[in-house]
């Protein structure tokens, strides 16, 4: 009996194409050896859109690496950092997103690093608890490293609607849907975050 023939093709590594592979990965390596950069990929310039998670550097006088970032672009020109382990509002700044240029995203070799930000910094709260529990800022972690517990607070993810990005996250027993944004008044910039908040059984701030 003969059998039908499959509707997929395999497509196999020829030996030419481990050749290739292998001289792009010994060229790459070269060139970190040499001081020089490896070629630039298509992911250190291309446009992420209004959202990125990563880790990231903050800069001076932050100076500190959110380990589980949320980055969202309010406008073209302002960027929130949210970290995921603690709700805090970690950063905002304005006149860029993040440098992805020496990360493993954007690189043929592995990434050296987090991104950082890519900006003039607003504000900024750096780590630590972004809300109170029982009237406390107090961080319980180890060195501030490490999730919170979920009874403090967790976050839930993202919606998205057009540009906008609304982020989930619980204070307690408490639903939280956050919209990060800028009111322009002259040459001054606000800051905004539009909070809606579930039904609770205890105060949050």
């Amino acid at each position: 009996m003969r059998k039908a023939a499959s509707p997929f093709r395999h497509v196999g590594l020829t030996s030419a194409h481990c050749v290739l592979a292998a001289l792009a990965a010994n060229a790459a390596c070269l060139a970190a050896a040499e001081g020089k950069s490896a070629p630039a990929s298509p992911g250190a310039t291309m446009d992420y859109g209004s959202l990125m998670t990563y880790f990231v550097s903050l800069p001076e006088p932050l100076k500190v690496v959110v380990s589980k970032a949320v980055v969202v672009r309010a406008t073209p020109a302002t960027t929130f950092c949210y970290d995921a382990e603690t709700m805090a509002l970690a950063a905002v700044w304005q006149g860029g997103f993040l440098d992805m240029s020496a990360t493993c995203v954007s690189r043929i070799v592995q990434g050296t690093g987090p991104a950082p930000a890519h900006g003039a910094l607003l504000l900024g709260s750096g780590i630590g608890p972004g809300w109170a529990q029982g009237g406390s800022f107090v961080d319980p972690r180890e060195q501030s490293l490490g999730q919170l517990p979920e009874s403090w607070t967790w976050y839930r993810g993202l919606y998205r609607h057009g540009p906008q990005v609304v982020v989930a996250y619980s204070v307690g027993d408490c639903a939280v849907r956050e919209l990060p944004g800028v009111v322009g008044t002259g040459s001054a910039t606000v800051i905004t975050r539009t909070l809606r908040l579930g039904p609770s059984a205890g105060e949050q701030r």
